[in-house]
């Protein structure tokens, strides 16, 4: 992921995100009690809501009149994905 964040006095900061591992992958449905209906619902409608857990690489870049000072860190982070989202979690689920 990457977000850009243009500031004042000519200064912008950019992050981003590499994901290289996730600690937890799951889906928001698991654990649910849901309807016949619903379920059926959730299958014509291809939803696939999910939480990540990651960790990897986050890249901070300010650039300021011209110059670049980058930042780099290892960070974690959590994601929630919501609706039709095929590669959000590695481990495939039936309902």
């Amino acid at each position: 992921m990457k977000f850009i964040q243009p500031s004042g006095n000519n200064t912008s900061y950019q992050i981003e995100y590499h994901r290289e591992e996730d600690l937890v992958s799951s889906s928001l449905l698991s654990g649910m009690k849901l309807s016949l209906f619903q379920r059926i619902a959730v299958k014509v409608l291809k939803l696939n809501p999910t939480y990540v857990r990651c960790i990897g690489t986050v890249t901070l870049t300010v650039i300021e009149n011209g110059k670049q000072q980058v930042y780099e860190q290892e960070g974690l982070w959590e994601q929630m994905f919501f609706g039709k989202n095929k590669s959000a979690i590695i481990q495939e689920r039936t309902l």
